[in-house]
Parts: structure tokens; sequence; C-alpha cells
């Protein structure tokens, strides 16, 4: 049986950008997802209070077809309405035939001599293809921290992207580990329905006010009809500096405006949710004085709505962990007034450890708390995780987990050298969390689309990154990495989240519009720093 042109992995947006543009331009695809439907780590974190902080118009696809009939109920949906979007985008791009299901790749492939990808997955027949895109994301694969005990507790015990349906915390004693996103997002939906809440805090949130959910469908039908939307992306944020958010970077800089200026910019961006991370003075994330300054800024507005001493000073110490915007900040609603409770508390793990979990609940250094519920808010094997977490074998029966065993290679975070016709999407060394999901996963998409057109057009059978070129894009990146505040936090932008994972740079922070271009100049250029084996004449 002749293999099909390419296999995406993945029904998140990567997945469906990259499925839909390889069917517009005229390939045999075919989807496969783990989950029971459309949505990727959407689909997966059913944990109480999920939702997008990213926020609108970003978190969308850009196509015409799926901007029409659909309205959002919030400039920042939570995970049901998003999953609601999902499954409007499979059917408007006409592709609910194109994806399948309950589908758990656990091994893939590369034959040398057929040119082409095996790809096995859990309880079903192998199927081959000619070009293979894994569409993971970023954070596919949980992280729980292995603290001695954890298998003797007797209550509910989970990591918050497998939350249990049946699990209810109302009237609970209820611990959660983990002050990332999620754990921001669970402790403001659930700490007034439970019986005793308590967080433990490896480093502090500096959390950002999320603005207003509210986006009248007025204003969404223009917004969405403008040229700018549906131009995509890349046009859209040209000329952003490090993300691809809404908006733009600050008109001036830090040592241009006087202490009263910037206390006045400072409470513009304010409001502006990631606006006061990424917008910010550019000075902001490479330089000290500015960045201690806008931490500054940030504990003396957060501290005034913690109203116990010892808890505001764990939540907002006035002396920083680590450079604000080192490590990506949440969007939050009453995440720190829900500490004014008397039944809220929180344990500074770094002074404080965690011991081990007993049959009753968490041991730390100087006390001994009872739970009925621990909840792991420990994030994700972020960017790498997902792809070295399956039996990926290249060329000379090569793992990727040991091709990048020490440390990620890539040509534009996109494809490796000895893995041949395989392309992923919204991974390692490309702009990951600095860009809203389909900011960077539809240029890639489409990028990615383009490039096998031109594959079949002059007949390739096999394409792989250069080693010299993947050198060359991590020395651009690592170069650039180090002068900014990135490289001084132990992050997981950084894999320090992950005992013995190697601490390197693990996205692109070049800048989103230096990114496209890149895509773009290896386009222009014949597809430069790839080898390209072709057919026999």
């Amino acid at each position: 049986m002749d293999p099909i042109d390419a296999i995406v992995v993945g029904a998140g947006f990567g997945g469906i950008a990259a499925t839909y543009e390889l069917k517009h331009a005229g390939f045999d695809v075919q989807c496969y997802e783990r989950e029971s439907g459309p949505g990727g780590v959407w689909k997966e974190n059913r944990y109480p209070g999920a939702r997008c902080d990213s926020g609108m118009p970003d978190y969308q696809f850009s196509y015409t077809s799926t901007l029409e009939d659909f309205t959002w109920s919030s400039k920042f949906p939570d995970r049901q309405e998003i999953l609601r979007y999902f499954n409007h985008s499979i059917e408007r791009l006409d592709l609910i035939n194109d994806v399948i299901f309950n589908s758990t790749l656990v091994k893939a492939i590369w034959d040398d001599v057929a040119c082409q990808w095996t790809l096995s997955f859990e309880g079903k027949k192998d199927v081959t293809c000619k070009w293979f895109i894994p569409a993971f994301g970023y954070a596919s694969k949980s992280y729980m921290p292995k603290y001695q005990g954890i298998a003797t507790f007797h209550g509910a015990l989970f990591h918050t992207a497998q939350w249990p349906d049946d699990i209810d915390p109302v009237n609970k004693r209820v611990a959660i580990i983990g002050t990332g996103a999620s754990g921001v997002q669970v402790v403001q939906t659930i700490a007034s329905k439970t019986k005793q809440l308590t967080v433990y805090q490896k480093s502090p949130n500096t959390a950002l006010p999320m603005p207003s959910l509210s986006w009248p469908v007025d204003e969404q039908k223009i917004v969405n009809n403008t040229a700018e939307i549906r131009t995509g992306f890349s046009v859209r944020h040209s000329n952003n500096q490090f993300g691809a958010f809404p908006g733009l970077p600050a008109p001036r800089l830090f040592y241009d405006d006087t202490p009263s200026e910037r206390e006045m910019f400072y409470a513009e961006m304010w409001k502006a949710g990631f606006g006061f991370w990424l917008l910010n003075y550019k000075e902001t994330l490479l330089e000290d004085e500015p960045n201690r300054e806008a931490y500054e800024y940030w504990a003396k507005r957060t501290r005034t709505r913690v109203e116990d001493p010892v808890k505001r000073d764990i939540l907002a110490p006035l002396t920083p962990r680590y450079p604000f915007g080192s490590k990506r900040p949440s969007l939050e609603l009453t995440y720190y007034e829900a500490f004014n409770s008397p039944h809220v508390d929180i344990v500074d793990i770094s002074k404080d450890p965690i011991v081990e979990i007993i049959e009753t609940g968490i041991v730390t250094k100087n006390v001994t708390t009872d739970f009925d519920i621990i909840v792991f808010a420990t994030g994700f094997d972020a960017f790498t995780g997902g792809l070295t977490s399956i039996d990926i074998v290249g060329r000379n029966g090569k793992l990727l987990r040991d091709y990048w065993a020490d440390g990620v290679l890539s040509h534009l975070g996109i494809a490796c050298h000895g893995f041949p016709n395989m392309l992923y999407i919204y991974g390692p060394q490309s702009p990951g969390p600095l860009c809203s999901g389909p900011t960077c996963c539809q240029p890639q998409a489409k990028w990615i689309a383009t490039m096998l057109t031109d594959m079949r057009r002059i007949k390739a059978l096999a394409f792989e990154a250069t080693p010299e070129v993947e050198r060359t894009w991590k020395r651009r990146l690592v170069e650039d990495w180090q002068s900014k505040v990135f490289s001084k936090a132990n992050s997981y932008y950084q894999g320090a989240n992950i005992p013995g994972k190697v601490i390197e740079p693990l996205m692109w922070a070049c800048g989103v519009d230096k990114y496209f271009e890149a895509l773009e100049k290896c386009r222009a250029r014949n597809w430069e720093g790839f080898q390209i084996s072709l057919e026999s004449s």
C-alpha cells in the first residue's frame, strides 16, 4: 500500500492549521489526535477555571471561514468556549473527515530506503507517509516532581492536566503545589469553595491583572473583518519586539522619560495585560535598572491587594526572586484576593521545602498538614517533552531524544538533521510562548505547505537540515538569549524545571518579526539550509 503524502499528529491549533494548509495545497493528508476531540491542550486540561490568557483577537485562526459565524462571549474565553471554537473550526475548514481521534502515537520510524515514515498508534495498524508533521505543542508532556511517599497518599492526587471529572473540591481540604498559570487559575476559582486551601509556592508568579473580559459582538465583527486581521499574523506583528501579542512596543526609551512620566506609562501598561510584560520599555527585558523598576511597580500595585503581611511578602516580595519577565507571568482575576480568606494559606517551599507525602497529607521541613486532595500545578516538560517522550527514530536508527541529549539542534525551530521529511510545529527554538498559539502555528503551517509544494514540484525524495545551519541557528538564538533577562531565571524557558534536563534557551526570543523574516529568507533562497535528494530521472 502506497504511503499517504503527509501525516499530522495533534489537533490543536498547529495540527489543524497544518492539516488545512496541506489539504488546501492538494496533498493527501491525515491528522491523528490522542484525545477524543480537537483542541490540543484545551481538550486535555480540564481543571476548574481553565481560561485563555492570551486574549483576542489573536487567539483564533485568521482564516475567513473560521472568523465567520462564531461569536466569542469573552476576550479571554474559558476552556468550554475554546473547545466549541475548535469544533466550529474543523467544520468550517472541512476537516471533520480528516482527523482521527483517540489515536496515541507511540513510535515513528524513518525508512531510508523507501524514504518514508512508518507511524505506530496504540491499538491501530501502522500507517506510512512521505512527510511527518508532529504538532504536539510545547505543553503536551506534564511534569510531576517525584516526592518521597507520593504513592502512599490515601486521597486524590493528580496533575492539573489530568484533573478527574469526578473530583469536586467543595468543602475539601486541598493542597496546590505550584503557582504557574494553572495554579493561579485553580486557586482563584476554587478558593471560596474549599474547607481549607494551602498553596505551596517555590517562586512567586508575577501575575498581571487580566483586562476586561468583555468583547462586544459589534466590536468583534468590526475587528474580525479588518484587512489587518485577515492578512495573517506575520503581517500584523511585523513591528513587535519580543512577542506576538496585540499592541505596539513602547514608542520611547526608558531613559528618555522622567520618573513621573515612567510612572504614568506603567499605569497605562498595567491596564494592558501582557502589555506590561512585552510592550513595556524596550530596556525592561535587557537591563537591570529598568527591569528592577518595572518589578517594583508590579510589587507596589500587587501588595495592596493582600491583607496579611506574611502572605504579602511571600506572594509579592519587595526584593525580586528573579528578573521581572524572565518567567512567563500569568493573567489573573482574583488570585491575590483569594489569600485574604482565613482558610487560604501559602507556604514558601524555598524556605520550608516539602520533605515527603504521607497517607494523610504533606510534610514540609517545619509542619505536617492533612489534605483530601493534592493537586500538582507543576507545569510541563516544555518544548521538547512531547517529542522526546515518543520513540522518533531517524536515519541510522538515531532517536530524537538521543540527538537532543546534549541540547536541542534545529533549523528554524522546525526541522532537524538526521530526521528527513519531518517538520514540527510550535516546538523548541521557535517563538513558542512569546506568541499566542495561532500567531506562531498558522504561519509555520503555511510555510510547511509551501515547502512541501515545492518538494513535490521538484520531485524531492527527502530533505533535512544540515548540521552547519543548525549550529548557526543555535548560535544566533543563544547569543541573543544571553543579552536578555530570560537567561537569568530557572524557568521552563530554559528547561530548568525538569531535573537533569540541559539548561539552554528553548525558544526564539530574537523577535517574532525576525523569526518570520528567517522563514521567508529560507524560502526565497530555495530552502537554504536544507539538503535535498531528488528522484532519479
